[in-house]
């Protein structure tokens, strides 16, 4: 169930890059007319549901993990962050708390004290590839994923 009580609907977020539906909950359900897809979660208990994904699953590639590394001239492999979200808008600040810069394929150093700014719209369409083993975090399943670059500031 999700934090206002409702089954959620498995769903098939996006195919071949084309969005086909909305998570939902009982407040956006009807603004954007669809049915309540039971997504709603709160950050605390004081805090108003908003639509979140459960379960989100992404589906995996057929490049190897260390290929995705070798491919990356020069780059940060993102390990873990911290995600802002600007609820509202497409706008995605995240910290990054566990990264290592990479240069020529190769693992130079960690990274500390920076910052990705971006939007969901810029994330997907700087997806160049990924791989074919997946990671399990949080209820999620995801593939690393070798991204062009996107904007990173401060940090060392």
């Amino acid at each position: 169930f999700d934090d206002e009580g409702v089954i959620p609907q498995k769903l098939s977020l996006i195919e071949d890059g084309i969005l086909n539906t909305y998570i939902t909950d009982s407040y956006t359900a009807p603004i954007v007319g669809l049915d309540n897809t039971g997504h709603a979660s709160r950050g605390s208990f004081t805090s108003r549901p908003r639509p979140s994904p459960y379960s989100l699953d992404i589906k995996a590639g057929s490049t190897g993990k260390d290929a995705l590394l070798e491919d990356l001239k020069e780059g940060i492999l993102l390990i873990g962050s911290s995600i802002s979200d600007m609820s509202g808008n497409p706008q995605i600040s995240a910290q990054i708390n566990q990264g290592f810069y990479v240069k020529d394929g190769e693992v130079q150093y960690p990274v500390k004290n920076a910052m990705i700014g971006t939007t969901v719209f810029e994330v997907f369409e700087k997806i160049d590839d990924v791989s074919k083993e997946q990671q399990d975090r949080h209820g999620h399943k995801s593939p690393w994923m070798l991204l062009s670059p996107l904007r990173v500031s401060g940090g060392k």
